[in-house]
């Protein structure tokens, strides 16, 4: 082999050589990255195994919230903090809500459609107390305790809440007995109103005044001086 051939061996031998070179560095560098990627499972592994242990302990955590009786009472509480201003609301409604008093709305008075629109939560509580599966016979007794249940509760949770229906009922009492006491009792365990709120609502019921007739007018009073016009 002359000196030509020599050299151009060699430089095919230096070309192998740093193509190897070459190869080794991209296999070394493949090879970080692979380990990087193994680095990076085994943390992402480690990482998930933690937080299935953290929910894990959670679940039995929420699992066993209840199981304390005080702590019960205390979710009871909450929950009970939120719907007050519910109640409120409501409450405050049916006060603006004028039209209750009228005698039309009275007298169409139903205990089911009263109780339909009132606060749910209260209602149903209520109906799970007094109820139970073989009591149809006394369902409308049953009805109208309810409805006076959470009348009781809208007047303890508002001091100006006022009953119409247990206003009318103070009504029947008062044109019995002709007592202002009857109307002052009432609204204190009823939330019926006061005497001054009985005497409004009773000129409001009235309309206007129907004008004198013609002629002669007497006036008399009986025994329970009561006035009268003949």
């Amino acid at each position: 082999m002359n000196l030509g051939g020599i050299y151009n061996l060699i430089l095919e031998l230096e070309d192998i050589k740093n193509q190897l070179m070459e190869s080794e560095k991209q296999r070394i560098y493949y090879i970080n990255i692979i380990k990087d990627y193994e680095q990076r499972i085994k943390e992402l592994e480690s990482q998930n195994e933690r937080l299935i242990s953290e929910n894990n302990d959670l679940k039995e955590k929420w699992n066993r919230k209840f199981d304390d009786q005080a702590t019960r009472t205390q979710y009871v509480v909450e929950i009970a903090k939120h719907e007050r201003e519910n109640i409120y609301d409501d409450i405050i409604n049916l006060i603006n809500d004028k039209k209750r008093f009228s005698l039309d709305s009275l007298l169409e008075y139903s205990t089911s459609e009263w109780l339909s629109k009132q606060n749910p939560i209260i209602v149903k509580f209520l109906e799970t107390l007094i109820f139970h599966d073989n009591n149809d016979k006394f369902k409308e007794e049953k009805l109208f305790k309810c409805a006076m249940a959470v009348e009781a509760i809208y007047g303890a949770r508002h001091l100006k809440y006022v009953s119409a229906i247990n206003l009318a009922s103070s009504a029947i009492k008062y044109s019995i007995a002709k007592s202002k006491k009857i109307i002052d009792i009432d609204n204190h365990f009823l939330s019926s109103g006061g005497y001054n709120k009985f005497v409004q609502w009773q000129e409001n019921l009235a309309g206007e005044s129907s004008p004198l007739p013609n002629g002669l007018l007497f006036l008399a009073f009986d025994n329970e001086q009561n006035k009268k016009i003949i």
